[in-house]
């Protein structure tokens, strides 16, 4: 849709792409608002993680038959979370006047 409008109102458009976006994201331990990052693990990727490190074991939960390892996440952002791509937005948008963009 934003390309038929750039098109429309014959916008000079560029795009770009930032390998390891996500990667560079610091995520807070606790936001602003107390919230924490959370992310489910089910199934065989739990079985995965806790033959790399047996530390997990004790944290694994079943849910019917499932194994289920939730976690905190406190360092650097995840792709896939949803809340790894608002706070990668705001990084960005935080840091792109500082360089000249507008």
């Amino acid at each position: 849709m934003t390309a038929v409008i750039e098109a429309m109102e014959d916008r000079d458009v560029a795009t770009c792409n930032m390998p390891d976006a996500f990667v560079q994201t610091d995520v807070k331990m606790i936001d602003k608002d107390s919230n924490q990052t959370k992310m489910k693990i089910r199934g065989v990727l739990v079985d995965i993680l806790c033959e790399m490190d047996k530390s997990y074991v004790e944290y694994v939960t079943l849910k019917g038959t499932q194994t289920v390892l939730n976690m905190h996440i406190i360092i650097k952002a995840i792709y896939g979370l949803l809340v790894s791509a608002m706070l990668f937005y705001k990084s960005l948008f935080a840091t792109l006047p500082s360089t000249g963009f507008k």
